[in-house]
């Protein structure tokens, strides 16, 4: 009957200290890397977004410089009943807010032009309760002053941005998890092997030692590196009960 191995035991094998070792580097090196996905992941989807609304903003001065401000409050207009992330805002010269698809900004925003972030309230769904919290966002906007003298603000939602970079860590870590599991019992299983074919070795030793010479340290049809030990032991123990019987012969 096999021998429950203690923690203690496992502890103290080659085996699981080289699997823990292992792991710690692997864990380290996986922190790292995570920490440079997100980085890389934040700074990939910002640059994106900033590139849009470049793009964005750019093309309705053109419209309003080629179109007046007619042709800017439509273009807005359609813009801004667009569903996403996008946000737009079309102010008069003196701030009051002409049509878009946020009600509250930073006085700030409309004092220069500029690049900023604020929190605002996001528009309920149409299919929200009456009683449901008013959705928050988190706004990264550039705001600039038409030649009609209109202010043009426009701008994206970054809470989006951050939901796909917490879903990338996410199933990162999961896998990482994963990993780490998966070679923790590996390396607990192969020390729990390791320790029983020793403990065979030495259980036939002590069984020599007690005078049964006989006996024979047990080989499998494995073929590894215990098995070529066993052999040799073997081969060992014959010479030896020989060379005694050889002894009890001659006296």
């Amino acid at each position: 009957m096999a021998r429950v191995l203690k923690l203690s035991e496992l502890w103290r094998t080659t085996t699981v200290r080289l699997t823990a070792l292992f792991l710690l580097i692997f864990v380290i090196f996986a922190v790292g890397l995570l920490a440079l996905i997100w980085w890389q992941t934040t700074v990939s989807l910002q640059k994106s977004q900033t590139d849009a609304i470049d793009r964005e903003s750019v093309a309705l001065q053109r419209i309003d410089a080629e179109g007046g401000f007619r042709a800017t409050i439509m273009a807005v207009g359609r813009l801004a009943q667009q569903p996403g992330p996008g946000i737009y805002y079309l102010a008069d010269p003196s701030g009051q807010m002409i049509l878009g698809n946020v009600t509250d900004l930073p006085a700030d925003v409309l004092a220069e032009p500029g690049t900023f972030s604020f929190n605002y309230e996001r528009p309920k769904p149409v299919d929200a309760e009456a009683d449901a919290p008013v959705p928050k966002g988190n706004a990264l906007v550039r705001s600039v002053q038409l030649d009609s003298g209109l202010f043009l603000v426009v701008g994206r939602d970054v809470l989006e941005r951050r939901g796909y970079t917490a879903i990338i860590l996410q199933w990162f870590a999961i896998g990482v998890g994963g990993i780490v599991l998966f070679s923790l019992v590996a390396g607990v299983l192969t020390a729990v092997r390791v320790l029983r074919r020793v403990e065979t070795i030495n259980a036939t030793s002590r069984k020599i030692m007690s005078g049964t010479l006989s006996e024979r340290v047990p080989v499998t049809k494995r073929n590894d590196e215990f098995d070529g030990l066993a052999t040799s032991l073997n081969q060992m123990l014959d010479r030896i009960e020989q060379l005694m019987q050889g002894m009890k012969e001659v006296t």
